[in-house]
């Protein structure tokens, strides 16, 4: 956490690296149940991985073919209808209408 504080820019690669190698329950144990300050910025218990799936999901959506469900197996949400709803409420559209 003190070299995350210390070097934002790695904060990209390790929530990705932890998305990779966590499943989704180990994630929300560790990571997401107390709140965060990133820089002086407080942010509520889950916002921060919400916020980077949303990233990694935008990213998927624009420059692969990769099926919707598959990114919401390797984003590690339990259903399409989750990741749906989650994906929406960020940025106002459904998955299908990223593409």
């Amino acid at each position: 956490r003190a070299r995350l504080i210390a070097a934002p820019a790695l904060i990209r690669t390790a929530v990705e690296e932890i998305l990779r190698f966590e499943s989704s329950n180990q994630l929300g144990n560790r990571v997401t149940t107390a709140a965060t300050e990133i820089g002086g910025i407080a942010m509520p218990p889950g916002t921060f991985i919400t916020d980077h799936r949303m990233t990694v999901a935008e990213r998927l959506l624009y420059n692969t073919w990769l099926p919707i469900w598959k990114i919401t197996e390797l984003l590690g949400y339990s259903s399409i209808q989750v990741f749906s709803r989650a994906y929406f409420r960020r940025t106002g559209r459904r998955p299908a209408g990223s593409r």
